[in-house]
């Protein structure tokens, strides 16, 4: 099992790792203190999807990300203009990112021989919508309005 202290590191280095291998082009993404703003200055144009891991210690993970830079990455991954990427492949794009940094790095933090059952994205889920203070949280985007928040939530959050 992974040193659970650094779960900073694991959760920073699985979104790094998921994004590059899935994209192809995009520019480097800030990270942590250059993206000041504390939550998404207009929630509305911003998306959010939760999943679940479970092996024998269960994870919560929670991706906020604002619109504008969902559509780039969905655009890069998918290799169309943004102009024609519609709402339901922005979101499935979604998914399948946050899929891939939770299993990483949930991987990351139980080790690769421990059995790791992921849940289905639930899109429009945060886990700390009710008021729950993630275990980590990694921020990363190309500005102040085009960022992505990945959380990290106990299992009674």
């Amino acid at each position: 099992m992974s040193d659970i202290k650094n779960i900073d590191l694991q959760l920073k280095a699985s979104v790094t790792d998921a994004l590059k291998s899935m994209t192809s082009g995009m520019p480097d993404l800030k990270c942590g203190s250059e993206m000041l703003a504390p939550e998404p200055a207009d929630p509305v144009n911003f998306v959010k999807i939760g999943i679940m891991a479970q092996s024998p210690v269960k994870f919560k993970f929670s991706l906020k990300i604002s619109r504008g830079l969902l559509i780039s990455l969905a655009s890069n991954i998918l290799e169309i203009s943004p102009e024609e990427i519609s709402e339901e492949e922005y979101m499935d794009t979604g998914a399948e990112i946050l899929n891939v940094i939770a299993g990483n790095c949930a991987k990351k933090l139980v080790g690769e021989c421990l059995g790791l059952v992921l849940g289905l994205p639930e899109k429009n889920k945060c886990y700390g919508d009710g008021g729950a203070a993630p275990i980590a949280s990694c921020r990363m985007g190309i500005d102040h309005e085009n960022y992505m928040i990945m959380s990290v939530f106990s299992p009674d959050a």
